[in-house]
């Protein structure tokens, strides 16, 4: 089915952005791509997240996927710095350089004044038409990198850096350094990929699901779970053994 793009719900069909389907999936791609190069807020990956869900959402489904702009999940305590965040997503996905990082080649003269509406959307929402009512307080601690089968977090707090890299099944939690983690995402990784700059830090944990093998968690440091709370392992350690540590 369709993905469709508008500002709410009681927006008019007229306004909607819909476009043929390669071209939207081009749209989104071009949006997204900026996302590897920008170190990002909590706040700001859950953003993320909600447009890759909604993305995947619509290989297999069977009625048309709805991003209303007014509903993004953002929060009035980091509402103008996320909004000022996807307006700069679409920004970079309208650079040359955005296009040679998809692999699905839209129409840019179908595609860019899309994104622009998409942009105008953005600016018209404001903190209270998102419905997030209450503002959280408290300095953003955690910041994160994160690209195709890779998520990379900087606790500024704890001066700590961890990163989390997935293949078919294969999951592995690291301890990495400041060099690897600013590294990362950017053209000084020349012709390393991510996931050996992640596998060559310090392993934590472990874990494996695929069709081939039994599914398993190699734990490497009993305290994987509180070096990197935000990181999908303890998850992938309760889905192989259960809640009961």
């Amino acid at each position: 089915m369709d993905l469709i793009i508008r500002q709410n719900t009681t927006a008019p069909e007229e306004e909607w952005i819909t476009l043929p389907y390669s071209d939207m999936e081009g749209l989104m791609d071009l949006f997204l791509s900026g996302k590897d190069s920008l170190e990002m807020t909590e706040s700001q990956v859950v953003l993320i997240d909600f447009f890759l869900e909604k993305s995947n959402m619509v290989i297999c489904s069977d009625v048309n996927i709805f991003i209303d702009v007014d509903d993004l999940p953002m929060k009035k305590s980091s509402f103008p710095e996320d909004r000022q965040f996807l307006l700069k997503l679409i920004e970079m996905a309208k650079t040359p350089e955005a296009l040679k990082k998809i692999y699905m080649k839209p129409d840019p003269e179908l595609v860019y004044p899309a994104l622009d509406r998409f942009a105008k959307m953005i600016e018209q929402s404001n903190a209270a038409s998102t419905g997030q009512d209450v503002a959280e307080s408290g300095e953003n601690v955690l910041f994160f990198k994160m690209g195709q089968g890779w998520r990379a977090c900087r606790d500024a707090k704890r001066n700590l850096y961890t990163a989390e890299r997935s293949w078919r099944g294969f999951y592995q939690l690291c301890e990495i350094d400041k060099e690897a983690y600013d590294k990362l995402g950017t053209d000084a990784m020349g012709d390393e990929t991510a996931e050996k700059i992640i596998g060559n830090g310090r392993p934590l944990f472990e874990a494996d699901d695929d069709y081939y093998t039994m599914p398993y968690c190699e734990v490497h440091d009993q305290d994987y779970d509180l070096i990197a709370p935000w990181s999908k392992a303890k998850k992938r350690y309760e889905k192989t053994y259960g809640s009961g540590e």
